[in-house]
């Protein structure tokens, strides 16, 4: 299993730097489109085949990210991630929160893997708790087929990780090279194997010291 890190590749490009076919951001920016208007069709071309989530699913949450400008967080090979966060409305109610999904290259266009294959389960920090300013970010993961590859960011800066496991299920954790300022953070996990990912993003917030 490949733990990102320098040398396994990735970067920071945002959907205003990529041509449209080849855009993971770009990708991502058209299913909340599609999610916010309801657009069935149109959410089903953005997916991978054997993605399986309800587009009704995808319009209460991932619709609810409409006007804030995705990126991509990371691109090897033939797979991406990108993530989105910003202030949204849920339930009436405005909240921060964070998007992250998983991209497959699929005949030269990027679609997103929802097809719920590899698991991410996050370990810390919770969503939404209250942390000291250097937190140990750490998740495991589980597939049906060998791990090829994972990863964790930070705010959108990959963190230098550790792991380890069998095969199937692994754990990577690693902690922010600097603290982090007191207030809102996100942190983004993701993990594949040679044909299907996933990725997530929570939020927490640093305590002020």
């Amino acid at each position: 299993m490949c733990v990102l890190a320098a040398g396994c590749g990735g970067g920071d490009d945002s959907a205003a730097t990529e041509p449209a076919k080849t855009s993971p951001a770009r990708t991502l920016g058209s299913l909340i489109r599609a999610a916010h208007d309801g657009d069935e069709r149109a959410i089903r071309r953005l997916l991978t085949r054997d993605s399986t989530v309800a587009p009704s699913e995808l319009e209460e949450g991932l619709g609810t990210f409409y006007g804030h400008r995705p990126r991509t967080l990371y691109r090897g090979g033939d797979w991406a991630v990108a993530w989105v966060r910003g202030e949204r409305r849920v339930e009436g109610m405005r909240e921060r929160g964070a998007y992250a999904a998983a991209l497959e290259l699929v005949g030269g266009s990027w679609r997103v893997d929802l097809s719920g294959k590899v698991q991410i389960r996050i370990l810390g920090p919770d969503p939404g708790e209250r942390t000291g300013r250097v937190p140990q970010t750490a998740v495991e993961m589980t597939a049906p087929s060998a791990l090829a590859e994972s990863g964790l960011w930070m705010d959108g800066a990959v963190l230098d990780v550790k792991g380890g496991g069998t095969p199937r299920r692994g754990t990577i954790y690693g902690a922010p090279a600097t603290p982090l300022a007191p207030g809102t953070h996100t942190a983004v996990a993701f993990a594949r194997t040679a044909k299907a990912g996933t990725a997530v993003a929570w939020t927490f917030t640093v305590k002020p010291a």
